[in-house]
């Protein structure tokens, strides 16, 4: 499979509202809410905060790496999607009357973020959102891989869950989060490292601790970082360190 290159990155999680303020380790404590400037204000009133934050990283993506937002394709890939959403709608479907709300049964879905930001950027392009649990950053690496060889152009490719409520709360517990890359084809201006060689294999272990340690888009994190050094590495995308899947990333030459 050809290698793609990153250039354009993403983020959100409380304290820290973009990738600069993440890889400066700088939490910004009135970082509360993701701006989503992107979402109407009437669309993002009806907006999840799972939705929101994954819009807010889409758009800073796009926009670092020069992205069309009408046009580029997406993928999204989040472990438990809606969850939050869902829980709270099944226990409306408990009372007496029985009926959820139409906002959140219209929330609930899988791919909620990528109808939503379609709407938002009028969008009609491709968007492919999947869920594989703890192997969830690999899997969308590997879809948008196989989405650039088949037609080439660029993509931006998302990843974003919060932790279930109780009483399916993780722990130990980890906080939201939402990453996003723009990936292209061939190398542009904004492209910062290659990505080839997606397989199963062996490497370091994730360089995560804390909160972030066990969450299901810990693995885009270091891809995140990678992004930012530039450096020739092998980037885990799994929580093990043996026979996990490893991409390579490559410095891009100056030309």
């Amino acid at each position: 499979m050809k290698a793609v290159y990153a250039g354009g990155i993403g983020l959100w999680t409380a304290g820290y509202p973009c990738p600069e303020a993440w890889i400066a380790r700088e939490a910004d404590p009135a970082a509360t809410a993701p701006a989503s400037a992107l979402l109407p204000a009437a669309l993002k009133r009806r907006s999840s905060l799972l939705t929101r934050m994954a819009i807010e990283t889409f758009a800073q993506a796009a926009a670092s790496g020069g992205a069309d937002l009408a046009t580029v394709p997406t993928v999204w890939g989040s472990a438990y999607g809606e969850i939050d959403t869902t829980i709270a709608m099944l226990e409306m479907m408990r009372e007496p009357d029985g009926l959820p709300s139409p906002t959140r049964f219209h929330n609930s879905v899988h791919n909620t973020a990528a109808g939503t930001a379609s709407i938002a950027g009028k969008n009609r392009a491709m968007s492919t959102s999947l869920a594989a649990g703890r192997e969830t950053v690999a899997m969308g690496l590997l879809e948008t891989l196989a989405l650039l060889g088949e037609r080439g152009g660029d993509a931006v490719l998302v990843f974003f869950d919060e932790p279930p409520p109780a009483p399916f709360a993780p722990v130990p517990a980890w906080p939201a989060l939402a990453v996003a890359f723009h990936l292209s084809a061939e190398r542009r201006p904004t492209s910062r490292i290659a990505l080839a060689e997606l397989r199963r294999g062996s490497a370091a272990a994730l360089p995560m601790a804390g909160p972030y340690a066990f969450h299901p888009c810990a693995p885009a994190l270091g891809l995140l970082e990678a992004v930012v050094k530039q450096e020739q590495q092998s980037v885990p995308l799994g929580h093990r360190a043996d026979g996990g899947w490893v991409v390579e990333a490559r410095p891009v030459p100056e030309s």
